[in-house]
């Protein structure tokens, strides 16, 4: 049996690599991690702010949300023209039902269910929170969906409303991709220099 041995400069080159790729390999997970939590906080503000753009629209345009079993003509309309202007998704349950979306194709696709997330309507129904998020995922492709009551004229919730960063995932993967193509760009460089 022949003894397996290395001469100094492959064992110099082989202790450089793995002390070299241990640090690589962290910053690479780290990165990924900061820079999805990073898009998540920004996600969640907006949806917020998304949110309250919503519940102004319905105190602007003094919308009848006592009974919204089924939307009339002329309420899915102003919806429709109030929140379809905008490129943010918008989603309006009434009870545990959806009755109103500007995310047609998801829900016709049944890529996303049409009745409310069990979590979200404990929350706000009866932990009473005024917003609550979650991720939530379509086969491998996660992403953020914040929901807010919204009250009747006696201040009673009837439904809540949500809206997701669905559409958005390409701008993280983006970023990510940019990042770790410099630093393993510059880590192979230096490999290959040494």
């Amino acid at each position: 049996i022949r003894k397996f041995s290395l001469n100094f400069r492959e064992k110099l080159f082989a202790s450089f690599f793995i002390v070299s790729v241990i640090p690589i390999v962290l910053l690479a997970v780290y990165t990924r991690s900061f820079i999805k939590n990073k898009y998540d906080n920004n996600f969640q503000n907006e949806i917020i702010s998304d949110l309250n753009l919503i519940s102004q629209t319905f105190k602007t345009n003094q919308l009848n949300l006592n009974n919204l079993d089924s939307l009339s003509i002329d309420q899915n309309k102003l919806l429709s023209r109030s929140l379809g202007q905008t490129d943010k998704n918008f989603n309006l349950f009434y009870k545990t039902n959806l009755v109103f979306t500007t995310n047609d194709e998801l829900y016709k696709s049944d890529l996303v269910d049409t009745r409310v997330d069990e979590d979200a309507y404990y929350n706000i129904v009866y932990l009473r929170k005024d917003f609550f998020s979650e991720t939530e995922e379509i086969g491998m492709f996660s992403f953020i969906v914040g929901y807010r009551p919204f009250f009747d004229a006696k201040n009673n919730i009837v439904g809540l409303m949500s809206s997701q960063s669905v559409y958005r995932q390409n701008e993280v993967n983006e970023e990510l991709t940019e990042i770790l193509t410099f630093i393993f760009g510059i880590y192979f460089i230096v490999i290959i220099i040494l």
